[in-house]
């Protein structure tokens, strides 16, 4: 049976509604000065104040108001939600009242997901990479939720996240709701027919897989990318530190890319049996390079990521040196001779380099491209 799962912003209107508590308490000072035992001080305060009170009552603030008339719309009487906050002292207390009010009133379960770097006192980390952390926690949630009933409740925080949420929501293809401003009204906004540029993603995936790891890359290494696919840029945003220009991924690259690896998950082939696996080196070269693969632990887990992976029936290592050193990952399509539709794999890192071939359990090219996209993202973890 499918559950239903709401994913909320989550802002300060649940304290901010309190101006008298902060004026009479804590000398009117910013929330964000508040110490922890201040902050727990003011949460049990507000608590208090709103006992009694219908949850209806603006005091509650645009997050619990929202939660009631979005559940009251849909007839929902049973739902899990992932209320996200920021990483600040009034973004966690804002989670805190807002959790404690939703179980204890509506008895919904809320589970708290707090964002690092999502804070805008600290606005290039907020920039650079609470924006991206956002979109990868909220995908990750989807992705858990996959085949239940997803929601998305983009009501509180900063315009950024908000604007964030709101497209994540176009992109997965997930109902959003709105309660407009002194609105009892909530507003299902369904999404809109959008499509992603797959194969953008797919002929650089190299690259971007590389800036998914490492977060940023110099622009040095992504030049001749950009050269060969403008487009790509569009994905990317600029980075100064130390007189040196780096790339990032854009919230927006990041979120696309997670959902490309969520949309794969549907396309990958088949599970092998474990009777079906196999593992072989091939490649010709002294005993000494063999002994140095083997001992290389970098090597080991790239290799044991893809052996691993459920559609994998064979791996061969045909070439390894230590001399040709990067840092670089390929998988291509190719053909084998006699086994026909594979994938082909470069692996370089400080210790040289690895090739070789993997064999899957189908060998549809469109499975088989998904099988890439799907190996890009599970090395890089």
């Amino acid at each position: 049976m499918k559950k239903n799962i709401l994913i909320a912003t989550c802002g300060t209107s649940s304290l901010t509604n309190h101006r008298d508590i902060i004026n009479n308490h804590f000398q009117g000072r910013p929330l964000s000065s508040l110490t922890e035992e201040e902050a727990k001080d003011f949460k049990e305060r507000i608590i208090k104040e709103l006992q009694g009170k219908d949850i209806t009552d603006k005091k509650f603030g645009a997050e619990i108001n929202s939660t009631y008339y979005l559940f009251k719309k849909e007839n929902i009487e049973d739902a899990k939600i992932y209320l996200i906050v920021s990483d600040s002292i009034d973004g966690r207390t804002a989670g805190e009242v807002v959790k404690y009010t939703i179980e204890n009133s509506m008895n919904f379960e809320v589970e708290i997901r707090e964002i690092e770097k999502l804070n805008i006192t600290k606005e290039h980390d907020f920039a650079i990479q609470g924006l991206r952390n956002l979109s990868t926690e909220i995908a990750k949630i989807i992705k858990k939720h996959e085949f239940d009933n997803i929601m998305i409740s983009p009501i509180g925080g900063l315009k950024a996240q908000i604007f964030m949420v709101g497209l994540i929501a176009q992109v997965f293809k997930i109902p959003a709701y709105y309660l407009y401003e002194n609105s009892t009204e909530i507003v299902k906004l369904l999404p809109m027919p959008i499509t992603i540029d797959r194969d953008l993603f797919i002929k650089n995936l190299d690259i971007i897989s590389r800036l998914k790891k490492e977060s940023i890359l110099p622009k040095s290494e992504i030049q001749s990318y950009i050269n060969r696919d403008s487009n790509l840029r569009n994905i990317l945003e600029d980075v100064r530190m130390d007189n040196t220009s780096y790339f990032s991924l854009s919230p927006l690259g990041e979120m696309i890319y997670d959902k490309l690896n969520t949309d794969v998950l549907s396309t990958l082939p088949k599970d092998a049996l474990p009777s079906e696996k196999l593992y072989q080196e091939q490649y010709k070269g002294n005993e000494a390079h063999a002994e140095q693969l083997r001992n290389h632990s970098e090597f080991q887990r790239f290799i044991k990521k893809v052996i691993n992976a459920p559609y994998v029936t064979k791996v061969i290592i045909n070439y390894f040196s230590p001399d040709n050193k990067g840092n670089q990952k390929k998988f291509t399509l190719s053909s084998d001779d006699t086994e026909g539709r594979i994938i082909k794999f470069q692996f370089n890192n400080s210790k040289g380099m690895l090739e070789g071939k993997i064999f899957a359990t189908e060998q549809d090219d469109t499975k088989l491209q998904s099988a890439i996209i799907n190996l890009y993202h599970i090395t890089n973890d």
